[in-house]
């Protein structure tokens, strides 16, 4: 019975110092029910091995929750604010800018109403920055129909002959798998448009607010799409400049989070949503749909391998690489094709990885022989390791 109080001090504080690295405001409870939870084997086994690293555990969240920022950067990482009253007073200042606009999708419908972005000149722009190789996939997919509407299709711009299996981490040249994805491509169908009125888009997780982030936290699968969120949206905004509308990479994409939270940002004129299995695109399509998306707005989806992204060089502003690094082939040759990608001067990377996959120092030195600078590694949540980097 005495182990179990240590076990859940331990937990508490853990609970306490994921929190406090990612910015959080603290629930009171775990602070108290840390304390009595990581002194009560104490009273028992003053002995105890297990009671003194639970206690050990609290006093460590405690330090990490009020100086965290400080304790890791003395070690050369990078940790979003802590707990201080500097990282509650850039939230509540990143609440009041977004407060001005009655809503994420009025803000972008008057950023497209001042771009004067026409469909036709949406569909330019997309084919514009695929590569000379592509053009003629990306006008079968994103060209204006008879209808004056962008089709939607899911491009297919993986190489001819080799597919890639990312549980095997290899590839595999088979002309049988390419000729069943070139079935799949021709049989794709054009993007199903809510019938009315388009709904009203959700705010970014970027956004939203300490509450939400709290109770966010406690809902698993929710809370990581919000920190990454709000990770991606800070960092990769800064490579948007005034003026001109932004490109942005959702690499690895899944079901299209990512790739729906950037594009309701104003300054991003579009997102092109990747991945190298169609039915997880698929997937992300009919997501975007039912939620009032269309292509209209600059999202695109497309069939890619991430160790050949079909981009000219210097097109793309900001690239999300989530969960994707470490189930590539070569990591090493993945980011060398991501630098190429982005623009020079200011373009920016931000992908995460599981700890047990890179080490932190390893992970840096990788993005640096790549040529990125600014390397930075974060700790967004607990295993997980974050690399943010740009071409200078």
């Amino acid at each position: 019975p005495d182990f179990l109080p240590g076990l859940l001090g331990m937990a508490m504080a853990e609970h306490v110092a994921t929190m406090a690295l990612n910015g959080h405001a603290l629930p009171q409870l775990p602070l108290l029910v840390g304390p009595i939870s990581g002194l009560l084997p104490l009273r028992r086994r003053r002995r105890s091995l297990r009671s003194a690293l639970a206690l050990a555990a609290l006093v460590a969240a405690v330090v990490l929750a009020f100086c965290g920022t400080a304790s890791l950067s003395s070690m050369g990482w990078q940790v979003l604010p802590g707990f201080g009253s500097a990282g509650l007073a850039a939230r509540a200042a990143s609440r009041r800018r977004c407060s001005a606009s009655a809503s994420v999708s009025a803000c972008r419908a008057a950023a497209l109403e001042a771009a004067a972005a026409s469909p036709a000149q949406v569909a330019d722009d997309a084919t514009a920055a695929v590569d000379e190789a592509w053009e003629a996939e990306a006008t079968r997919c994103w060209s204006l129909g008879a209808d004056g509407q962008i089709p939607g299709l899911i491009a297919e711009m993986c190489p001819a002959g080799r597919e890639y299996d990312w549980k095997a981490r290899r590839y595999i040249v088979s002309p049988f798998l390419s000729k069943l994805a070139a079935q799949a491509a021709a049989a794709d169908r054009p993007w199903r448009r809510q019938p009315g009125e388009r709904a009203a888009r959700e705010i970014p997780g970027g956004m939203k607010t300490d509450a939400d982030f709290t109770e966010g936290y406690r809902s698993g699968w929710e809370a990581q799409g919000i920190q990454d969120s709000a990770m991606a949206l800070s960092y990769l905004g800064q490579a948007c400049e005034p003026g001109r509308s932004s490109t942005m990479l959702d690499l690895g994409c899944g079901d299209g989070s990512m790739a729906r939270s950037l594009i309701q940002s104003p300054a991003v004129g579009r997102v092109f949503a990747i991945d190298c299995a169609r039915k997880e695109l698929e997937a992300a399509r009919e997501l975007a749909e039912k939620q009032g998306l269309v292509p209209e707005d600059g999202l695109f989806f497309v069939r890619a391998d991430a160790q050949a992204l079909p981009f000219r060089d210097g097109q793309v502003d900001g690239i999300w690489c989530g969960a994707c690094l470490h189930v590539v082939e070569d990591p090493a040759a993945a980011l060398r094709g991501l630098l190429a990608a982005l623009r020079p001067g200011g373009g920016r990377l931000v992908a995460t990885t599981p700890a047990e996959s890179f080490g932190a120092k390893q992970l840096e030195a990788m993005a640096k022989e790549a040529g990125f600078s600014e390397v930075t590694i974060k700790v967004p949540r607990h295993g997980v390791f974050a690399l943010q980097a740009m071409r200078a």
